[in-house]
């Protein structure tokens, strides 16, 4: 008997998700870059920037390339001068990592000034 309630209390401490399909995430629509076939797609967008005074492409998600142009606004400056910066003070192997490196840093030191704030005004 005291298996038994065991049993019937253990069941009813785990509730089963409902399978809607309201609820499922729906997959974001990608950029296909200018030279990509139609056939094949890829997540990452082609861009040309002018680093330092020489043009290149650069690769990167389309979401960093719309955080990387906010940056550049926010920092008043262009595109082209704000990934010249990111070259110039770069530690990783690559340009695209770089700039991948970089914007998570500016957003999080965002994050953290913004939590700061908020827990020095007591809420």
């Amino acid at each position: 008997m005291a298996y038994a309630r065991t049993k019937i209390f253990e069941e009813s401490l785990f509730i089963k998700p409902v399978r809607s399909t309201a609820l499922r995430a729906k997959p974001l629509p990608r950029r296909q870059s200018h030279g990509e076939p139609d056939g094949i797609r890829s997540s990452l967008v082609m861009h040309n920037v002018v680093v330092d005074g020489r043009r290149t492409t650069v690769r990167l998600e389309p979401v960093i390339w719309d955080v990387l142009q906010s940056i550049a606004r926010q920092e008043e400056m262009t595109l082209h001068d704000l990934v010249s910066e990111i070259n110039r003070r770069r530690t990783a192997s690559s340009l695209s990592s770089g700039i991948r490196a970089y914007v998570v840093i500016y957003l999080s030191a965002g994050l953290r000034e913004a939590l700061s704030d908020r827990l020095s005004r007591g809420h």
